[in-house]
């Protein structure tokens, strides 16, 4: 199990250099560096939802990548909110896209190159989020080490948002696909799906979940009835079935019946709101 833990599948300098050479296509894309338009929305959704209830007065955002998520988020933050990346490139983005907005958001947004694994602050952060900064660490060690620093940058009491990607939901919708003769998904070698079960009890003691959404309905849906509708060709994922999903989806959430979903099992994302102990 340590070497399954501590294996390494990417090295951090192929990763920033992806990262670095991928910024100039994501420049004006709303949803960052995602490619599917309904996770970012449903992701966007969880998040905006946590932080109207916990009106922050700072928060960081790590892995910020092009700061189109971070500046919609800040509207939320009372005070200063901070976007940080290892992608020098990512980051010159960013800061353009900065300039353009009108000058309360200026004052109140920065974007600053770091790489999170060496970050250093004398400030704690009421809220921190993660969108796929986790699943790009090159190890689960790695992974784990994240979780701990975020801790020690929390507030007592404050909130580790994450939108990622769970090795076990991935096995789990892989073998629903199986069922309908869809191959397995493939995961882009810079990232890195989260052990769930492992990473979560290393940190029963220093967090409490307070919610966890796998969005279910949303990929029982579009990874597995729309590419089984479409067989053998290529399912689009603009497609209007996909539209229907995210409805469905919110439509569960907002009824707070998503954790008795027995479809819930067979979402691959991890949307995770922590709380610091």
């Amino acid at each position: 199990m340590k070497d399954v833990i501590n294996k390494t599948k990417f090295s951090t300098v192929e990763n920033r250099k992806f990262w670095n050479n991928y910024a100039e296509n994501a420049k004006n894309k709303t949803i960052g560096a995602h490619s599917d338009k309904h996770i970012v929305e449903l992701e966007n959704n969880f998040i905006e939802n946590i932080l109207k209830s916990k009106k922050p007065r700072n928060l960081l955002e790590i892995g910020c990548g092009n700061g189109q998520r971070t500046i919609k988020f800040s509207k939320y933050c009372t005070g200063k909110t901070l976007g940080v990346d290892y992608s020098s490139e990512m980051m010159k983005q960013a800061n353009l896209l900065l300039q353009k907005q009108d000058k309360n958001i200026q004052k109140k947004v920065s974007f600053e190159v770091h790489d999170i694994n060496h970050f250093t602050s004398t400030i704690l952060f009421d809220i921190v989020i993660s969108c796929r900064c986790i699943v790009n660490q090159a190890s689960t060690s790695d992974q784990l080490r994240l979780f701990e620093k975020i801790h020690e940058h929390l507030q007592p009491g404050g909130s580790f948002i994450i939108a990622e990607q769970s090795e076990e939901g991935l096995r789990y919708l892989d073998s629903l696909r199986k069922e309908f003769g869809l191959n397995q998904i493939k995961v882009p070698w810079h990232n890195l799906p989260i052990k769930e079960s492992y990473i979560l009890s290393k940190l029963k003691n220093k967090f409490e979940i307070k919610q966890l959404n796998r969005l279910g309905n949303f990929y029982y849906i579009s990874r597995v009835i729309h590419p089984a509708q479409k067989f053998p060709e290529e399912p689009d994922p603009n497609a209007k079935i996909n539209d229907l999903a995210l409805k469905a989806e919110l439509i569960f959430q907002e009824s707070n019946e998503s954790t008795k979903n027995h479809l819930e099992k067979y979402g691959s994302h991890l949307l995770i709101h922590l709380v610091k102990k």
